[in-house]
């Protein structure tokens, strides 16, 4: 795993978390778009059926979420404690924008009073070798 893959992996599980929270609410539309018929004439359990199909699915969808949340934090966590381990203090602040934050190229560039060039291209490129050496340490660590 590259620097990059490795610090990208927090803005994945917010995409993923994303995507559950888009499911879960395209279920809840259907669960409030269900008519029921009170014409006083007997029907059959259609109606009921399908809202408990989706009751069930919602909770699946809820409880999914819950759990990449967890998740999710526990990934920021990480991640965070690998950019805190980059001695620079500019690199530090780039990763955290970028990578923790999901900031754009260009509000970083503002925020720290650089070029987008800049920020984009060697300060970047310089903070991924950082993370690179920090995770090289850590393997190391682990291994013994």
């Amino acid at each position: 795993m590259t620097a990059k893959e490795y610090l990208l992996q927090y803005k994945r599980m917010k995409m993923r978390i994303r995507s559950v929270e888009n499911a879960l609410q395209e279920l809840e539309t259907q669960a409030t778009s269900i008519s029921i018929n009170l014409d006083g004439m007997p029907h059959g359990t259609e109606i009921s059926d399908k809202t408990g199909r989706l009751a069930s699915a919602m909770a699946d969808k809820e409880n999914e979420w819950i759990d990449l949340r967890a998740e999710a934090f526990r990934v920021m966590v990480r991640v965070s404690d690998v950019i805190a381990q980059v001695e620079d203090e500019e690199r530090r602040w780039l990763l955290t924008m970028r990578y923790i934050n999901d900031y754009t190229w260009e509000r970083i560039a503002v925020e720290m009073d650089f070029t987008y060039q800049w920020v984009a291209g060697p300060l970047h490129g310089s903070a991924l070798q950082e993370v690179e050496k920090v995770l090289e340490k850590l393997k190391l660590l682990d291994s013994n």
